[in-house]
């Protein structure tokens, strides 16, 4: 027999009991839904027990009268208390933590339902009572989903730790977001202790972009940074998860909603794929995954089935036409769960009323509006020329905190650059229309028509120049004599 155990903390109830029930999604699974005050250790042969079906209380009954161990064969415990509040307070939790320790459960791998916390020191405070529970999850954040609380509470750490970094630097918003994808890409490897924390917290995951898009999301959340951690489809390595953002940054005039594939960039990448990647540079020097459009991530990234924005992107606009052509103001209603959703994300509204529908041309008029609105800023490309400028400046502090890890240098740039494959805004290729070309030759010119627009770029911004100010004051900084020397 399988069955999952939920138990309900209800300080109310003068008399614990059961309801014996068949699971929703498995009808050969039996639930038993139990209500506790908690006063006592649960006993099993006291119980009021309660069922619609008399086979289930009787097999029920059967099936544990030869010794069997009610808890110990339990394919799931699930705990939580009556209370309707959206999450529990510490002192709820520390009631849970009682019921717990009376039915010697702290060391069983229990689903506790904490409500919809979140990474603040408030919420961390409040779970602290169930710390104990090393094997157990609790709840975490609005979609409910299970972690550890030991998981949590060093992702708690690394995001306060990062923005600390931070906020030491005068960076622009894009910068950070750099910054911050570079420290978590690397396992933290420019901090020991906390390189410790994240490779453990790495361990709790089968597939690692589900940790570094949890970290990322929640960094990008106390930047104040709008985004969003979805799931996707991809070729050749079926589901994984990535970030989306929609970033706006005033300094390089940047403004879209991009895509940031964290894991592909990764150290876990570097240490775990069977494909030779050389060494420690090759992700280092590589952001090929970083602030993307989608039309890149589809084409380039391999992402096949986008959980977080679906059909919705720079080609939208044909479908919206064609649906308009073909069936007109129903058909564009038809659309609006799309719709709706990438309005949501950059607006923070709907865009089609779901209830009340479309009644007007002026409607249709500001619906179409807003829909091109939103499919230029998925379609925007970063140019290679912003790019290069903010890297610079990102690297010019990691530099200056870690030269061996981070190196600056132009061949470092142009290398970062390639491998990035941003796009640089004059790198149209020339072809001859009256000649035939081999992939040699297309090859041939597409990197000459690199280099150019490199050295053009290098010799605009005084890159040379601005790198050598930088090591030379680095330099002098070294060899300056401290106070205690002057005496």
């Amino acid at each position: 027999m399988e069955y999952s155990i939920y138990i309900t903390l209800d300080k109310t109830l003068k008399k614990d009991y059961c309801i014996l029930s068949s699971n929703e999604y498995d009808e050969e699974t039996l639930k038993l839904e139990i209500y506790t005050n908690g006063k006592e250790k649960l006993d099993f042969r006291k119980l009021n027990y309660l069922s619609l079906s008399e086979r289930y209380y009787n097999d029920f009954i059967a099936y544990f009268s030869y010794g069997r161990n009610i808890m110990d064969n339990s394919k799931l415990i699930h705990i939580t208390n009556a209370s309707d509040n959206e999450k529990n307070t510490k002192k709820e939790n520390r009631e849970l933590m009682r019921l717990i320790n009376t039915n010697n459960l702290q060391n069983k791998k229990l689903y506790i339902d904490v409500g919809s916390i979140k990474l603040t020191e408030e919420d961390m405070d409040s779970i602290s009572p169930l710390q104990k529970c090393k094997s157990s999850l609790v709840t975490f954040d609005e979609n409910n989903i299970y972690h550890g609380i030991e998981e949590l509470k060093i992702i708690y750490e690394i995001t306060n730790d990062i923005i600390k970094r931070i906020n030491k630097y005068d960076f622009s918003p894009i910068e950070k977001m750099m910054y911050a994808y570079d420290i978590i890409r690397t396992n933290y490897m420019v901090n020991p202790d906390y390189e410790k924390k994240i490779e453990k917290v790495l361990k709790f995951y089968n597939e690692p972009s589900y940790c570094y898009s949890l970290i990322y999301k929640e960094v990008l959340d106390k930047l104040k940074v709008k985004n969003i951690m979805s799931l996707g489809n991809f070729y050749m390595a079926e589901k994984r998860a990535f970030n989306v953002a929609y970033v706006k940054d005033d300094i390089y005039e940047i403004e879209g909603v991009y895509y940031f594939d964290i894991a592909d960039n990764s150290k876990q990448k570097l240490s775990n794929s069977l494909f030779d990647l050389l060494n420690e540079d090759s992700i280092i020097n590589e952001y090929s995954s970083f602030c993307k459009t989608k039309d890149y991530m589809v084409f380039s990234g391999c992402l096949d089935t986008d959980y977080a924005f679906g059909d919705f992107d720079n080609d939208f606009l044909q479908m919206y036409d064609y649906v308009f052509e073909k069936r007109g103001i129903n058909g564009i209603f038809e659309l609006r769960g799309i719709i709706n959703n990438i309005g949501y994300f950059i607006d923070g509204r709907t865009v089609i009323d779901y209830f009340n529908g479309i009644h007007s041309d002026d409607e249709l008029e500001e619906i179409r509006s807003n829909v091109e609105r939103y499919v230029d800023l998925i379609s925007r490309e970063v140019s290679a020329e912003d790019f290069l400028e903010i890297l610079f400046n990102v690297r010019k502090v990691q530099y200056m905190e870690n030269k061996e890890l981070f190196p600056l240098s132009i061949d470092v740039l142009k290398e970062c650059i390639s491998k990035s494959e941003f796009e640089f805004e004059n790198g149209q290729l020339s072809f001859d229309d009256t000649g035939e070309y081999e992939q040699e030759d297309i090859n041939e010119i597409i990197q000459e028509t690199f280099e150019e627009c490199f050295e053009d770029a290098i010799n605009k911004s005084s890159y040379e120049e601005r790198i050598k100010k930088l090591k030379l004051s680095l330099n002098k900084d070294i060899n300056k004599p401290k106070k205690d020397d002057d005496k």
